[in-house]
Formats: C-alpha cells, sequence, structure tokens
C-alpha cells in the first residue's frame, strides 16, 4: 500500500534529523568551510526527498552522500584563505592540545593533498565507510581506493612530520592511521545547521516546476521523441549520445590490455541506460569491476580504474579519430591506448594500460581529436585543474597543476606539455596547426596557439598586453584552483606578424585583486 503524504513527511523528517550531522562533517572536511558544508547538505537532501519514492526501500544515504560528493565536484570549494605554504600545528600526536584548533588544524593538513586523495581519506576514515561503499561513491575499484587511501595516508604522514619542530610528538606508522582516523572522526566541526522543513519546502518546489515545466512542453517532447526514434542516437557537440531508453540490447567490445581481458557493455536493464566494464578469465567468466549510468556524461568520456595492472577504462564519443592519455609529469607515450567501437551507441570503448599499475593514481585525462580537427579533452573535475573551450577552433585545453611534485603545464587533445616552471605566477605559449593531418602542411591554413599559465589567487578582471605585431582573439579566460592557492589562465593567440617572435607574444598580465587594488605582471 502506498504511503501517504504525512507518512513520507515523518519518514523524511526523521531520516534528516538522523543522517544530516554525519553529512555535515564530511562536507565540512571536504571543504573546511562550514557555510559552504551547510549548502552542499541542503542540496544534497533536497534531491534525496525528491527521489524519496524510489530511495525510500533502497539506501537513501548512499545517494545523499553521492549528490554531495556530485555537487563537490562540480563546484569551486569556497575554502577560508589560509596560507598552506606556512607550517600546520601537530595534528596528530598533540597531548592535551585545544580540540577546536586541533580540528582547524586537521582541515589545513587535508587541504595539502589531491583532491581525489582527500575524498577517499575523509570517506574511508572520517566518515567511516568500508573501501566497497567508498568504490560504488566514487565509481573507484576496491584496489584503487586502497591504493588511493595508502598515497593520501603517506601525503598527510609527511605533511605532518614536517612540523614536528612546532611542538607535539612525532607520530608515525600504523600508529599514525589510527590516529589521524580517530582524529578525523571526532574532530569538532563549527556550529552548522540544516532546517528539515526547508530541505521539504525546497524539494516540493522544485517538483512542483518541474511538473508545470512537464506539463509545457509535452508536445515538444513527443515530437523529439518519434525524431529520436526514426533517426536513431545522435552524437551532441563534443559529448554523447543521450542514450536513456534507447538501447533495445545489450551493445559490448572487448579490450586487451597486457595479460587482462576487458568487456565494455553497454544495456538498458531497467529505465536507465548503464555502461558496465567486466575483467574476463581464461573461462570466459566475468566479474564487473567499474560501470556508471550513461547519463549526464557531459564531454562525453568517463573513466575508472580496474585490474591488478592499473588498467584505466572508459569511452569517448564515436567520432574520435585519434585517442590519447595524459599522466601529470608524464608524456603522452606514458601509456597504450586501446579502442573498441560500440555499434550503434554514439560511443567507443577505451582502455589505458599505464607502464606500471602505480602510474593510475598520476591519470590525468583523456583528449582526442575529431574528424574535424577539433580537440578536446576530458578530466576529472578538481581543484587543481582548469579547462577551458577556445572560441576560434573550439578546442579544449587543460592547465593541469599538480601539488605533489610543485609542477604545472597544459594538456590538450593530442599533445601535453609541462611548463618546467615552478609552481607559482608563469606563462607558457603553446602553437600548433589546428587543421587535420590531411591539411597540415597546407600554408593556406595558418599556425594557431594560445598562452596559458598561472595567476594569484582570487584575481578578477584580467587584462593583458601583447608584443608589438601580436594579436590575440577574444579575452583571458580565468578560472581559480582552491588546491594551489592559484589562478589558471589561457588567452587564443593568432599566427604572429612583424616583430613579435612565436613564444613571446603575451608580455604582461593586470588584473584587480580580491581587495580591489590593481596589480601587474610583466613577462620575459
Amino acid at each position: 500500500m502506498a504511503a501517504n503524504k504525512e507518512e513520507i513527511t515523518a519518514e523524511l523528517t526523521a531520516f534528516m534529523h538522523e543522517v544530516t550531522p554525519s553529512l555535515l562533517h564530511t562536507a565540512w572536511l571536504l571543504t573546511g568551510d562550514a557555510g559552504r558544508a551547510e549548502e552542499l547538505v541542503h542540496e544534497a537532501l533536497v534531491s534525496t526527498c525528491r527521489a524519496w519514492p524510489r530511495l525510500r526501500d533502497e539506501d537513501p544515504l548512499a545517494h545523499a552522500r553521492r549528490a554531495l560528493l556530485d555537487q563537490r565536484a562540480g563546484a569551486q570549494p569556497r575554502f577560508r584563505h589560509v596560507d598552506s605554504a606556512g607550517p600546520t600545528g601537530p595534528v596528530v600526536g598533540m597531548v592535551g592540545g585545544d580540540r577546536e584548533r586541533g580540528s582547524e588544524e586537521l582541515v589545513r593538513l587535508l587541504r595539502g593533498i589531491p583532491a581525489r586523495q582527500r575524498r577517499v581519506v575523509v570517506l574511508r576514515y572520517g566518515s567511516g565507510l568500508s573501501e566497497q561503499a567508498v568504490a560504488d561513491l566514487l565509481d573507484l575499484s576496491v584496489a584503487a581506493v586502497d591504493s588511493t587511501a595508502s598515497r593520501g595516508m603517506a601525503a598527510l604522514q609527511a605533511r605532518q612530520a614536517a612540523t614536528s619542530s612546532t611542538g607535539g610528538r612525532a607520530v608515525t606508522g600504523r600508529r599514525f592511521e589510527d590516529e589521524l582516523a580517530s582524529a578525523l572522526a571526532e574532530a569538532p566541526a563549527p556550529p552548522m545547521t540544516v532546517d528539515p522543513e526547508d530541505v521539504l519546502l525546497h524539494s516540493r518546489r522544485a517538483s512542483r516546476t518541474r511538473r508545470a515545466s512537464l506539463a509545457g512542453l509535452v508536445a515538444v517532447v513527443a515530437l523529439i521523441a518519434v525524431a529520436v526514434a526514426l533517426l536513431g542516437p545522435r552524437e551532441r557537440g563534443t559529448g554523447g549520445p543521450d542514450l536513456t531508453g534507447r538501447v533495445r540490447r545489450p551493445v559490448s567490445a572487448g579490450l586487451v590490455l597486457g595479460s587482462e581481458h576487458f568487456a565494455a557493455t553497454i544495456s538498458s536493464p531497467g529505465r536507465d541506460t548503464n555502461l558496465d566494464f567486466y575483467l574476463v578469465d581464461a573461462d570466459g567468466h566475468r566479474q564487473r569491476v567499474w560501470g556508471r549510468s550513461t547519463e549526464g556524461l557531459g564531454s562525453g568520456a568517463s573513466f575508472g580504474n580496474a585490474g591488478t595492472s592499473g588498467a584505466i577504462l572508459g569511452v569517448v564519443p564515436s567520432d574520435a579519430v585519434t585517442v590519447s592519455a595524459c599522466f601529470l609529469g608524464q608524456p603522452l607515450s606514458a601509456g597504450d591506448v586501446t579502442t573498441a567501437p560500440l555499434p550503434g551507441t554514439g560511443y567507443q570503448a577505451v582502455g589505458i594500460l599505464p607502464q606500471d599499475a602505480a602510474m593510475a593514481s598520476r591519470f590525468l585525462g583523456v583528449g582526442w581529436v575529431d574528424h574535424r580537427g577539433v580537440r578536446s579533452t576530458s578530466v576529472p573535475t578538481s581543484d587543481t585543474v582548469a579547462t577551458f573551450t577556445l572560441s576560434g577552433s573550439g578546442n579544449q585545453v587543460s592547465v593541469w597543476t599538480d601539488p605533489q611534485d610543485g609542477s604545472w603545464g597544459v594538456y590538450l587533445g593530442d599533445a601535453t606539455e609541462s611548463a618546467g616552471l615552478p609552481l607559482a605566477v608563469g606563462r607558457r605559449e603553446v602553437v600548433w596547426r589546428s587543421q587535420p593531418q590531411s591539411v597540415r602542411n597546407d600554408p593556406s591554413h595558418p599556425d594557431y596557439g594560445f598562452a596559458y599559465g598561472l595567476l594569484p589567487e582570487g584575481v578578477r578582471d584580467v587584462w593583458f598586453t601583447l608584443a608589438d605585431g601580436a594579436r590575440a582573439s577574444g579575452t583571458v579566460q580565468a578560472t581559480p584552483l582552491a588546491g594551489v592557492h592559484l589562478t589558471a589562465f589561457v588567452l587564443e593567440l593568432d599566427r604572429p606578424t612583424g616583430g613579435a617572435a612565436v613564444g613571446h607574444q603575451l608580455r604582461a598580465l593586470s588584473w584587480t585583486n580580491p581587495d580591489g587594488s590593481r596589480d601587474q605582471h610583466t613577462f620575459d
């Protein structure tokens, strides 16, 4: 018998009272900002309430956690500004210390490790989830969760050891992991609240708005449905097609990576359309190692880790002519790339075999060039990587930073480079031919390029000065990188004329600082 409105309201209110403290604690450890944590949890609970009829008999807490993490991945975190270059206090191993100060220092310590490691460490130890539960939430294999947690703990331990001169006693080895897990679980967070009544109000308002919009668009949807049924799935832009409910029978492709065999399958077991990868043994038995819904693939690419070799598996649009993988600080040849078509879906399966399993942790993303010569990149959403689309060519470039070794550089569809400069304010310029291979030697198609680099944190209103004879297309695009306290930028450049030399077109940038003052940096 279906529950009435009063029963559902009571269930939701009880659920929110039960899970909100845990969700707030997780969000605060991830963001370091009490206000932002409240926003994330509020929106995660709104999403859970809207899906309650489907979730009430399943695992609504897992849905809420995933909704929280999806927002965290898709938005710029708003940390309090703390100079991470300075020493932190002795978070672990303090005797009789100030718990509130220790809690602040713990968040500061977490900020110094890569975003993926921070998420795994917080979920595994701060939220007390099993490796399997973390793997399911982050679309990773259990082996990837274990290795990422180990690397995160090692990075935290190294940062903690560097603060031993500030007082306290150094703690290492297994005791460090035990004490850090205890500190994460018990860290007192700032006062935070989420009002269940306000969550229910926003959930109902969103549902009413959606129903009204659907009612107004029913005729248009019907026409689109007829068109899709007649024409079949089609790719859109650099993304893959919407396959929801369109795959009548499973479509599979095989990938051989080293000594391991994998199978990629797109199927519609119910209302959703799923992408699944399986490890296939010598007898043909299959074990699912990674998967997700194809809804919301965005750029048309999605990747996860699997297998003992550190294999990286995923899909890109079927019109990708060349596909390459990028690893932080490594050339494109650092991993072997294998592709296989998934007919009728608009996707092709991709398998990447790193040079060694440890390198899988430094996987940055996949790039591809389509038949028009347009380059696209897909990188994990991160607060240390920024992806830009250049208006002149439609190419996508990603400015990456690596807090572990202090390097940074750029990644585009079939090329990558390290700037060869320390992780600080600076710029580099890249020139390449924007046309497909068949016309790359045609002088009527000029070289094309861009300048990229890093600026201080929090800048706005960025403007540029070019060398004589240099030309730019559009304005400076800039995106904050909270994980390294810098701002990434790109500026599209045309082929230089006159006295401008390739690689020296951008002479200076000026900007407005967060306090309203103006500043400028002149490049050599």
